[in-house]
């Protein structure tokens, strides 16, 4: 899936704009058909690294999401198609 691609930047917890280099402990809670042709939606769980900065330095730090998202097929690949952020947290707090 190109889930990097088609997500490569976000607001990190404080509200900065940030860039996605990784994306690892991916959990799928939940499956369910979509209306469009060979589409699903699934609950997720997944922690990303994100990088940004501001006056000069940049901050790396891990971001744990809980994530309803929407996946199509296209050209013979998965693709997002829509994504709702149900929590963001700091998977150390």
């Amino acid at each position: 899936m190109r889930l990097l691609r088609t997500w490569p930047r976000d607001r990190t917890l404080g509200g900065s704009l940030a860039t996605v280099t990784d994306v690892r402990d991916l959990k799928l809670e939940r499956i369910d058909p979509t209306l469009k042709p060979g589409g699903f939606s699934t609950l997720v769980r997944l922690t990303v690294k994100v990088e940004g900065g501001h006056w000069g330095h940049a901050h790396i730090r891990a971001v744990t999401f809980r994530a309803l998202v929407e996946v199509i097929p296209e050209a013979g690949q998965w693709e997002l198609d829509g994504l709702t952020v149900i929590e963001a947290r700091d998977p150390n707090a």
